[in-house]
């Protein structure tokens, strides 16, 4: 799961921000939280530990810029992805002074949300290539592409693989929270989107042909992804080389 903090000092912007965010498929995973000053985002960094992976900040904002608390942030988190946004394109050169990830007009944020927030999370997905899971009392490096789905049983989280099933005390939010790719689908399931064969019967087939189910809780956000992998890899194949 990704923790994703959002920064703007003017409520309905931040409102608008929000529910933008909650709509959008990329981060039906994500754990967001807001903040109405740079000074309060920092405050939970240094002083309460919370530690963002992606962070969408406004620029124009009293105290600091987002763009100044874009370099804060980077000072303490290096991996943090920034996102800007704004209502006044004439910021969008200034913000090449700060590493980031993407910047968005206000009036465009339903249009571009969802493609920088899946930059955000490719440049994200190296952090963990490796899961450490236990089978028969020895414990194993697993490359995470080659998880299938993870499912919480009882205190253990059961982990398919291509190598066959690990256990692992950590939860499924747990070990897969810095890894790009995966959804929750159900209570007790999260499943790896480019495992998926086709969606049959209120559940995802995978390609090992074992199936894996979809509540009613996570329906929508579960197939919104699964649609939008599938463009997202057609799109991939059209990159080739001429």
């Amino acid at each position: 799961m990704f923790r994703l903090a959002i920064c703007d000092d003017d409520t309905l912007h931040m409102q608008n921000t929000l529910r933008c965010t909650r709509e959008t498929p990329e981060a039906a995973d994500c754990d967001i939280r807001t903040f109405s000053a740079p000074g309060e985002l920092m405050d939970a960094v240094t002083g309460g530990g919370y530690r963002p992976h992606i962070a969408l900040l406004d620029i124009c904002m009293p105290d600091s810029s987002g763009i100044e608390l874009a370099q804060r942030l980077h000072e303490k988190l290096p991996r943090c992805q920034v996102i800007f946004v704004s209502s006044f394109l004439d910021y969008a050169t200034s913000v090449y002074d700060v590493e980031h990830v993407y910047f968005i007009l206000k009036s465009q944020m339903a249009q571009r949300l969802g493609p920088a927030l899946r930059r955000a999370m490719d440049a994200l997905g190296a952090v963990r290539a490796d899961l450490l899971l236990e089978r028969d009392g020895a414990s194993y490096r697993v490359p995470v592409s080659e998880v299938l789905y993870a499912e919480r049983v009882l205190r253990k989280t059961r982990v398919v693989t291509t190598r066959g099933d690990f256990m692992t005390q950590r939860t499924p939010a747990q070990l897969l929270e810095e890894s790009r790719g995966f959804i929750r689908c159900h209570q007790s399931y999260w499943v790896n989107l480019s495992r998926i064969r086709c969606i049959r019967d209120g559940a995802f087939v995978m390609e090992s042909g074992g199936c894996v189910p979809i509540s009613r809780t996570y329906q929508h956000p579960a197939r919104e992804a699964f649609f939008r992998s599938l463009v997202d890899g057609e799109s991939q194949k059209g990159q080739g080389p001429f």
